[in-house]
């Protein structure tokens, strides 16, 4: 059986901000309970949002210099922000 551990440490959120509508953004954090977040890139959904998602998300990674970085999200935020930690080597 395993046993659960709870584990105290500090995080930041950083929201995309890439959906921007009731539907596709804030039910989320309301059905789940999630803290607002520290950091909104408000990014949008143009052809550029990729290479937006990546350059900010390095921006608040080179300032806040986190141990190690999580990421979830939809295709482009995973693939953005995993992109800008890894050449980090966060």
């Amino acid at each position: 059986m395993f046993k659960s551990v709870r584990l105290r440490t500090d995080y930041f959120i950083i929201h995309t901000g890439q959906h921007y509508s009731f539907e596709m953004d804030r039910v989320f954090s309301d059905q789940l309970f999630l803290p607002e977040p520290d950091y909104k890139l408000d990014v949008g959904s143009d052809t550029a949002q990729t290479g937006k998602i990546m350059m900010r998300v390095e921006e608040v990674l080179r300032k806040s210099k986190p141990d190690i970085v999580l990421v979830e999200g939809d295709t482009n935020t995973v693939l953005a922000s995993a992109l800008a930690a890894t050449k980090l080597q966060r």
